[in-house]
């Protein structure tokens, strides 16, 4: 019976009886219905787009092939992981924003690309594989989520850095804060606190470790956009940046505060469903 095989086994124990309650009911209107019944749907895809998978200790290992690259990938079960891969790899949310950067903007051979708010490398894992000759500086404050990049980068053979540290307005300690949206590992968020055991750096911080120019910054930072693109410090900094591509949170602050700051600054602003691309008119192509 297919609802004692992949993608249902992944639902949690709980989850999957609620589900098949549902089915045989025939109550399928409830909201929670509906988004576990989304969830399988995107993990048919996610199983379907693998070559080939395996599953063990909570994990699924898949092997496929993108841009001519043969990518491995392991997604924690059950998690919001799969759901990132979905939009990375299937929706191909970053590819828009990739295709302008290379036609608009003016990339050394190497160009370095700084993606705050990480997750799990998935990202990460899309961009050198748009970008092959890119170098990466990975920021992610949760230390599972690390620890699965670490494996992707050596499974991958990626030419990236991971730094366990959170995009902020200041240099100051930070710790976890849960409740944001829906409080999966996609969604955690952090708040700044004496005790806390999370380095919160700026994007001056990183500009100038980094040589002084960003080619590409990508941020996902759950809410933390606000006050690090309110903060006088980074927005001196933007004229070192060459394009940003953002997830901005509508529920966690005023978008058209951000936009307007970088506009300001002399960036061209362009939506792109869930992101939206700053480009830096000082490096445009002519």
């Amino acid at each position: 019976m297919k609802f004692f095989a992949a993608p249902y086994t992944f639902l949690a124990p709980g989850e999957r009886i609620f589900y098949f309650w549902c089915i045989l009911s025939r109550q399928r209107r409830s909201a929670r219905f509906i988004s576990t019944d989304r969830l399988l749907l995107k993990m048919k895809q996610v199983l379907a787009f693998f070559s080939s998978y395996t599953y063990a200790d909570k994990k699924l290992h898949g092997k496929f092939s993108f841009a001519g690259n043969s990518l491995s990938v392991q997604l924690r079960i059950p998690s919001s992981d799969a759901e990132v891969f979905y939009q990375v790899f299937i929706e191909e949310e970053y590819a828009r924003s990739i295709q302008l950067i290379k036609e608009r903007i003016q990339l050394p051979a190497a160009p370095l690309l700084i993606d705050a708010g990480a997750n799990i490398g998935l990202s990460a894992l899309y961009f050198s594989a748009r970008l092959p000759q890119c170098r990466m500086l990975l920021l992610e404050p949760f230390a599972s989520n690390v620890q699965a990049i670490h494996t992707h980068i050596q499974q991958n053979r990626l030419n990236a850095r991971v730094l366990c540290a959170a995009l902020w307005p200041r240099e100051a300690m930070l710790q976890t804060a849960a409740g944001f949206r829906d409080g999966k590992e996609w969604s955690v968020t952090v708040q700044e606190t004496a005790n806390g055991t999370i380095q919160g750096i700026t994007p001056a911080m990183l500009c100038n470790s980094e040589g002084g120019i960003i080619d590409i910054l990508k941020v996902d930072i759950e809410g933390s956009e606000f006050p690090v693109f309110a903060s006088e410090e980074s927005i001196s900094m933007l004229k070192n940046i060459k394009a940003v591509i953002m997830e901005i949170h509508d529920d966690a602050g005023d978008r058209s505060q951000i936009t307007k700051t970088f506009t300001q600054q002399q960036f061209e602003c362009i939506e792109l469903g869930e992101l939206t691309l700053f480009l830096n008119r000082l490096y445009l192509r002519t």
